[in-house]
């Protein structure tokens, strides 16, 4: 490229990029977001991963190919896969019976037989009761649709999901509204889809958390669509059974394979299995021993592997193990899990033993070792070991153990009946309560300490204390409570107490501590400098703030929480509206709508960028919907293009379909009032389907009355928005009149005048909060002379009492007499006004001297 000079703002030329002296690969600029598909990695979950969990759970089985081959000439796994009259095939075996290796063969069979040329879809997921996260709808849904929409072939699909994405944010994924929009973008996907034939295969289906709602799916899926194939594999529960039975009575027939009825097919593939474990003993038998052992297990082990592995495990743990021992390992598991206790039971480090179980079984996902050991070190087992010491010793326990495996840094159970076997003891049961108090011991002790000197903790064994305390609380009340007396309430409330005044902080610290905080401890000192002056944070952790903050920022304290905090606002949009009626919350709390004025930020075209509305989704606080009122749709029927527009009032409808709002056009100098402004959009899209103006220099329509025509009036009318979006009142600023018309009119709004006028000017209205009346204010008088005083009312403001949905005067209030005039100074410089209770029963009505303010 020809050298030339470039200005130091930079220009490009070709694929090189000059900034000042430095050059720079056009490839390698990104300008905005470098990566467009951020939504299929944030469906992600590197911990939830199929394949991963597939090829782990195939290796611990140390499967064998010759044991699964009898699954693919079965005739009904053929009739399902080739045919179209069934579209679920259940596989039911007991525990330890190979289910779980046959459904991974499947898997791999059906992953190299589906080539691009096959108009097919295949997904799987392969559910684990050990961990939550791997036993939860949601994250079965994010599995599957993470499968078929990362396939090239199935890019025409990705805008079901990129585009609520980018109306949401990743926060849709979270949540437990999370597997609701999951499952709807799945099954839109599947009806807008090429393919013929989608496959999904789920294994353990039994150890689904929430299985009523993936079996509900299931029906939904079969139901809607005669793409969808299912394969669940489960053990024989009668929740599932009667489930699939009450199916196939409404005319869904399925197709199943009973592990029990293929003892033919399935002793080939256990013959198989045996054999190869059988001569991997030959370091500790001879041939004629082996041969025995080999008879032994065939006749014993009932077509579990898993029986299998334990009586291999105890061949080679005691290789003097004689035939006799041999035949008195129990047949079933249950028994199996028994005998192991009571052998085990006399060991000098069963209690450690067990209190390692019991942690295990009550966490909420396998937990690392020094996770377990930040755990349990606050038992009094395990008090007088020291740290080391405490986790040689976890490591030798779980090695030796029968009931768990090391795997990955990981604690697992060996397969999950054993879990099962002890997870309702009630041992384990109370085990919550101390987990969930031994977690807020973690973090007290851990991040407290290092908060005054900024110093930053390794995170690790502090993640599963922040993430799950809450968790272990609430089983620990849900497994207690029914036999709660005062005083076990009184601890429970106290020990809320704490946490809320001492722990708090350090929580969010925790939890935010790989981020923000683990780059930057300077967030964890604003944490406290930002928090109120007498809340409770404050008062806790005043010691740590640095001692180079010389000025703390003074704050209030408020007993409000917040909620949620709406950030991203887009450029364009000014300073949120002055007036407090521009804010609305819809009746079901999901969306809310909040009216900006203009800004003084320049557009692109170098004008001012204008009134907006934008409407939020509360959930994921991602913004929804924008409507520009300075916009092509909005602003050709604006009365003026160039005057101020302030919002005074949004509300949505009843049905939440609609979005109704006031506002006022003024003289962007002088700040005279021009007109006040009804309009109404649709939710979903927008769409303006009413605009209507109340101007000074027009004629407002009226309706005839019972009294008659009204007056009409030629200046600029005042409009007040019910709290329910129903009805909307207006007046006239200098005149006496009052109208109201209903928000839902289909064409422009049609005002019924009220027929009783105010003798003089109209003050204020006001509407009681369950809209069923409004009150108008009047003063009687400008001046205090002898004429006024000697008027037949002798007041000086008058208040009335109107039904909403009659328009009828209910009341009439004088409520200040001569004698208050003397006190009011001057009637002409008084201000009145008004308020409802929050139960629309009680009035308050003030009047205040301006002049002697």
């Amino acid at each position: 490229m020809a050298s030339k000079e470039y200005n130091s703002y930079g220009d490009i030329a070709g694929d090189t990029i000059f900034i000042g002296d430095q050059s720079f690969q056009a490839e390698t600029i990104h300008f905005g977001s470098s990566n467009k598909n951020k939504y299929l990695e944030d469906l992600y979950s590197a911990g939830c991963d199929p394949s991963a969990i597939k090829e782990r759970l195939a290796d611990e089985a140390d499967l064998i190919n010759e044991s699964l081959a009898w699954i693919f000439q079965n005739e009904t796994f053929k009739s399902w896969l080739g045919g179209e009259s069934h579209q679920i095939l259940r596989i039911t075996a007991g525990p330890g019976k190979g289910k779980t290796m046959t459904m991974i063969g499947i898997i791999n069979h059906l992953e190299t037989a589906i080539t691009p040329a096959v108009e097919c879809e295949m997904s799987y997921f392969l559910c684990l009761g050990e961990d939550v996260r791997l036993s939860s709808p949601a994250e079965i849904m994010k599995a599957l649709l993470h499968q078929i929409l990362t396939r090239k072939s199935n890019k025409y699909l990705r805008h079901h999901l990129s585009e609520p994405y980018d109306k949401k944010g990743s926060k849709m994924f979270e949540g437990a509204n999370a597997y609701i929009f999951l499952r709807k973008i799945l099954m839109d996907i599947i009806i807008d889809s090429h393919t013929d034939k989608f496959y999904f295969l789920i294994d353990g289906l039994d150890e689904c958390k929430n299985l009523d709602i993936l079996l509900e799916f299931i029906k939904n899926t079969t139901t809607s669509s005669n793409k969808v194939y299912w394969l669940v594999a489960s053990r024989n529960l009668p929740r599932i059974e009667g489930f699939f039975d009450n199916f196939e009575q409404k005319g869904y027939p399925q197709l199943i394979i009973r592990f029990e009825d293929c003892d033919e097919e399935i002793n080939f593939g256990i013959t198989k299995y045996i054999l190869r474990d059988v001569n991997a003993l030959d370091d500790y038998y001879d041939e004629e021993s082996r041969n025995r052992i080999f008879e032994a297990l065939s006749n014993r082990s009932n077509g579990t592997y898993l029986w299998i592995r334990f009586a291999c495990k105890a061949l080679k743990l005691k290789p003097t193990t004689s035939m006799e021992e041999l035949d008195k390992i129990p047949t079933e598991l249950a028994k199996i899990y028994d005998k192991i206790v009571e052998t085990l039971s006399g060991d000098k480090d069963w209690e450690i033993m067990l209190l390692i179980i019991h942690t295990a079984t009550a966490a909420l996902r396998p937990l690392r070792l020094d996770e377990m050991m930040a755990l349990i070190k606050y038992d009094s087992t395990v008090l007088k070991i020291s740290v080391s010491g405490m986790l040689r010793l976890i490591k030798r326990l779980i090695q030796c153990s029968s009931f768990l495996t090391l795997r990955d840094g990981s604690i697992h159970f060996i397969h999950h009946t054993a879990r099962e076997h002890f997870e309702n003891r009630s041992e384990v049961l109370s085990r919550h309560k101390i987990l969930y108090q031994n977690c807020l011991q973690v973090f007290q002790e851990k991040l407290a300490n290092g908060m005054g000197s900024g110093t930053r903790e390794p995170v690790g064994y502090l993640e599963y204390a922040c993430c799950y305390w809450g968790s272990h609380f609430l089983l620990y009340l849900r497994y207690n409570t029914d036999n709660w007396g005062d005083a076990e309430k009184k601890v429970a409330r106290e020990q809320i107490s704490v946490f809320l005044c001492r722990d708090l902080l350090n929580w969010a610290t925790a939890l935010d501590q790989r981020s923000l905080l683990e780059e930057d401890p300077l967030y964890i000192h604003s944490g406290i400098l930002f928090s109120p002056a007498n809340g409770a944070i404050k008062a806790a952790y005043k010691s740590k703030i640095p001692s180079w903050v010389k000025k703390e920022p003074r704050t209030t304290y408020y007993r409000d929480q917040c909620f949620r905090v709406f950030e991203g606002f887009e450029l364009g949009v000014g300073m949120i509206s002055r007036s407090p009626d521009a804010l609305a919350l819809s009746l079901n709390a999901e969306t809310v709508a909040v009216g900006f004025n203009g800004s003084k930020k320049l557009d692109d075209e170098g004008g001012f960028l204008r009134e907006t509305i934008q409407i939020w989704d509360v959930a994921f606080g991602a913004c929804m919907l924008s409507i520009q009122f300075r916009g092509d749709e909005i602003a050709h029927r604006l009365p003026r293009q160039d005057s101020d527009l302030l919002f005074k009032g949004i509300g949505f409808t009843e049905d939440r379909k609609k979005l109704v709002v006031i506002s006022r056009q003024s003289d962007e100098s002088t700040g005279e009032r021009y007109e006040d402004i009804f309009s109404r959009f649709e939710v979903a899209t927008g769409n303006l389907e009413i605009l209507f103006a109340f101007p000074a220099d027009k004629k407002l329509k009226t309706l005839e009355n019972r009294l008659g025509a009204k007056r009409r009036s030629a200046t600029p009318a005042s409009l007040l928005l019910s709290p329910n979006c129903q009805y909307c009142v207006g007046f006239d600023a200098e005149g006496r009149d009052i109208f109201i018309f209903k928000t839902d009119a289909e064409l422009n709004p049609n005002p019924f005048y009220l027929s009783h006028e105010h003798p003089n000017r109209i003050e204020q209205i006001v509407f009681s909060p369950n809209s069923e009346v409004f009150a108008t204010i009047s003063k009687n008088f400008d001046d205090h002379s002898e004429k006024a005083l000697s008027h037949c009312s002798k007041l000086c403001a008058e208040v009335r009492i109107w039904d909403v949905q009659t328009a009828a005067l209910r009341h009439t209030i004088r409520p200040f007499s001569r004698y208050y005039l003397h006190i009011l100074y001057r009637v002409s410089k008084t201000k009145v006004s008004m308020h409802f209770s929050q139960d629309g029963g009680l009035l308050a009505i003030l009047a205040a001297n301006m002049a002697s303010l």
